[in-house]
């Protein structure tokens, strides 16, 4: 018996210590697990908080603490609804209700709530709940996920959403989006109201696009989006035409993007599309404007130029073709402006550009270059002789009158022709040989054609050079003065001078001023030139006066120009001035041709410059108009007959009868007659003879004298009268004619 009991009580202690392992083995399993879902909840990026049926928090993680910023101790213990007060129920009354529908229930998903800090700030919070179903009494697990940061991102995204639609919506561009794998295509409403369509009327294919492109666009709108789709180009750019509702084509500007995925294949491609048609408008207007003429509508000279470079370089491939070059120049068009008004000149321009295209073929270009000067491009002409035809034909068609504002207007047009291939040029110079033959053309008389030749290029190019020398000798001073007396039919003596201006030329030697005044009338350098003749003039008459030296006249031409010049009156008498010479010694000399062109401009400084004592003489009187009525309305105190009439007097009874006449005219308008040109002494005897000539000039009595050589002269009339003897030699001939005559009556 007492073995048996020994025997189980061995049995009862084995089983102890047994029982006792197996229990130290389940609670150091035990400890291990809870100290890894320990590690887990204190790890944990979310808040993990535990609570009882009665909301008191049991547990609070490290992550809880960085989302309400409490420390675990400060809310153990605390209600779950001080941190989750717009989840949890205010009133203890519903808080069983509330618990009762969390039994059981796993919240997946989580709701969205608003947690409250420390520092009661709130948060948006993730919440999910669930019940601990081990444990005794109701007790809850919530997990907590802050999601600020997704909550930010969200109202970023509707923002940036809201602006995207914001600025659809205001966009005066049209936009669009194009998925590349399923072909369908979003155009906004502002895109097809661009197009004249309702937002329901235009389908998301790209047909509704590509179909309405204009014939010639499309092919490049294709190119230029295969391009960028196949990644050759960065971007998406292409301006096109397309088909408005109204059946009318608007310019686009069109701009996009492809989205490509990892391998670079396109997936979409989103743009824009702008209305660009008033830019092409503009920049259309802009091209026409820069090669059309305004008022005409013909081309303009930058776009004859290129038409004329064009054909001069077909022309190298293919040397026997001919072509020909017309520069036509409006004959005294200024006339026109000044009389009538520009608008009439303006209707003048417009209606002979109306009769050039009436003349000329469809493919001969015109071209209004500027001002009164048109061009023609003749092509395919069998020889110059056919240019020069078409010349004709246009001079015979702007013969005819045109109406203008009921004014009948006549015109006729200087033409200068440039043949190619006669002579290898350039575009431009081809202009400047047909305009050189144009001025050749208006020189002969105006209303002419001429064909440049070889010559006219070299007299241009001397023309050019004497230019640049007149330039430089107005600012050298390289001109001198040649003194030619007037010389009195009655005393013989020397009673004045005319100062007549040469050029010394550095490498010619003394130029005639028939040479060089023209030349300077035209560059403008005529009132420098004229101002420096008076200045000269008087001062030199100045200096003989005081040497002891008889006081004569001084005659002084002054140019048309110099007439028109508002300082006309001021150059006159500083040069009095500043000589100290007296203002009745100085005689103007003012041609007839330019009294009658330009009386209206000129009378009023003719007259203020007589008043103060200087007088005026008509010079080549009987070679224009010979008007009564401007001798009469201007100041004018001597007539200078022109040389011509001097020359034919003699050997010629009609010559000598009208000779007389005009000096018989001067007489009786009380007017001193000089007569100028007299270079034999057959010519010098019948002016003595007719007693009615005052004075004369001319190479039989002195050539233009140095100032040497005339202070000489008039040095000697102190002795006696420098001409007497040819005065006497010419008496005593007209005596023994009448002599002779009287005798041939008495027998």
């Amino acid at each position: 018996m007492s073995v048996l009991l020994f025997d189980m009580a061995l049995m009862v202690d084995s089983r102890r210590a047994e029982a006792a392992a197996v229990s130290e083995l389940m609670t150091r399993k035990l400890r291990e697990s809870e100290s890894r879902i320990r590690a887990v909840v204190d790890h944990a990026p979310d808040g993990i908080v535990t609570f009882d049926g009665a909301g008191a928090i049991a547990t609070f993680n490290p992550g809880a603490e960085r989302v309400f910023e409490y420390p675990a101790a400060e809310v153990r213990g605390r209600s779950i609804g001080a941190l989750l007060p717009s989840w949890w129920p205010s009133n203890e009354i519903n808080i069983g209700s509330f618990l009762t529908s969390l039994e059981g229930e796993v919240m997946s998903g989580g709701e969205e709530v608003e947690g409250l800090r420390k520092d009661k700030t709130t948060v948006p919070i993730e919440l999910t709940v669930s019940r601990m179903a081990s444990a005794k009494r109701p007790m809850f697990t919530t997990i907590i996920r802050d999601i600020s940061e997704r909550k930010e991102a969200q109202e970023a995204l509707c923002r940036s959403e809201e602006r995207y639609a914001l600025a659809a919506w205001a966009s005066n561009d049209g936009l669009w989006d194009w998925d590349v794998e399923t072909e369908e295509v979003y155009y906004s409403p502002r895109w097809k109201s661009m197009l004249g369509f309702e937002d329901s009327e235009i389908a998301g294919r790209p047909s509704e696009w590509i179909h309405r492109l204009h014939a010639d666009d499309r092919d490049h709108f294709e190119k230029t989006l295969r391009a960028h789709l196949e990644g050759d180009t960065p971007h998406f750019e292409v301006e096109y035409r397309i088909r408005h509702r109204d059946g009318t084509y608007r310019w686009m500007l069109c701009k996009g993007v492809a989205v490509r995925d990892e391998r670079q294949q396109p997936l979409r491609l989103a743009g824009s599309q702008t209305d660009t048609t008033s830019r092409k408008k503009v920049e259309l207007q802009l091209m026409c404007d820069s090669l059309y003429d305004s008022l005409t509508g013909l081309p303009n000279r930058s776009h004859f130029l290129r038409v004329l470079h064009r054909v001069v370089e077909d022309s190298r491939r293919t040397p026997n073709d001919m072509f020909a070059l017309l520069f036509l120049d409006l004959d005294r068009f200024k006339h026109v402006n000044d009389s009538l008004g520009h608008h009439v000149g303006d209707q003048l321009l417009v209606g002979i550009a109306n009769r050039l295209k009436l003349v000329l073929r469809p493919q001969e270009t015109l071209a209004r270059l500027g001002g009164d000067e048109f061009a023609i491009l003749v092509e395919g002409l069998p020889n110059a002789e056919q240019a020069a035809r078409i010349a004709e034909r246009i001079q015979q068609e702007l013969s005819h009158p045109f109406m203008l504002d009921e004014n009948e207007v006549f015109v006729s047009v200087s033409i200068g022709i440039a043949v190619r291939p006669e002579r290898e040029e350039t575009p431009e110079g081809l202009i400047r040989d047909a305009d050189t033959a144009m001025y050749r053309a208006k020189a002969a008389g105006k209303g002419r054609h001429a064909l440049f030749d070889q010559s006219m290029y070299t007299q241009a190019v001397e023309r050019l050079s004497l230019e640049t020398s007149l330039r430089r000798a107005v600012e050298r001073e390289e001109f001198v003065l040649h003194y030619q007396p007037f010389v009195s039919l009655e005393s013989g003596r020397i009673t004045g001078c005319e100062a007549l201006v040469r050029w010394n030329h550095p490498t010619r030697g003394l130029v005639s001023p028939q040479e060089f005044i023209p030349v300077s009338e035209e560059m403008g350098l005529i009132n420098p030139v004229g101002a420096w003749i008076l200045e000269e003039a008087c001062r030199q008459m100045k200096a003989w006066h005081k040497s002891g030296l008889p006081e004569v006249r001084l005659a002084v031409n002054i140019s048309p120009r110099q007439y028109r010049h508002p300082d006309l009156v001021e150059t006159v008498l500083n040069a009095l001035r500043r000589s100290g010479l007296d203002n009745s010694l100085l005689q103007l000399e003012i041609t007839e041709s330019a009294l009658m062109e330009n009386a209206d401009e000129i009378i009023d400084p003719l007259v203020q410059l007589y008043e103060m004592g200087i007088q005026f003489s008509l010079d080549d009187f009987g070679a224009g108009y010979s008007s009564l009525t401007y001798l009469q309305r201007f100041p004018i105190q001597t007539l200078k007959i022109d040389g011509s009439f001097v020359q034919e007097a003699t050997g010629d009874p009609e010559g000598a009868a009208l000779a007389s006449g005009l000096m018989a005219l001067g007489q009786t308008l009380g007017l001193q007659v000089i007569c100028e040109g007299v270079e034999t002494e057959q010519q010098f005897q019948f002016l003595a003879n007719t007693g009615k000539c005052d004075e004369a000039q001319g190479y039989y009595l002195s050539r233009p004298l140095t100032p040497e050589n005339f202070a000489r002269i008039l040095a000697s009339e102190q002795e006696a009268p420098t001409y007497s003897r040819i005065l006497s030699r010419s008496r005593s001939a007209r005596s023994l004619a009448a002599s002779a005559g009287a005798e041939g009556s008495a027998s």
